[in-house]
């Protein structure tokens, strides 16, 4: 199972959502708008990878972040946004 760090607020994050239910992958919703340890846990996640550079340079919050099962983590909010690619990230479809 997947984790996906984001928030009900945020159409990316719901996008994002819908794509795993529509593919039946198991995915965690933990959302950080609504719990402040959800929030801790991604912001301590997203300070400590890379992964999130270019987001936070470019002043993005960095959700829906996607923890895969192998330990992979992601920005899946990159700009511009395309949900078919970051769902071929999370199934590793090439």
């Amino acid at each position: 199972m997947i984790v996906i760090y984001g928030s009900a607020q945020c159409p990316k994050t719901l996008k994002l959502l819908g794509g795993c239910k529509e593919k039946n992958i198991g995915a965690e919703f933990r959302d950080i708008s609504a719990s402040l340890k959800d929030l801790a846990e991604f912001i301590a996640i997203r300070d400590g990878d890379a992964a999130f550079a270019a987001a936070k340079k470019a002043g993005r919050l960095g959700i829906p972040c996607v923890l895969l099962e192998d330990g992979g983590i992601f920005d899946g909010g990159e700009e511009p946004f395309s949900l078919p690619a970051v769902m071929k990230k999370i199934t590793g479809e090439k």
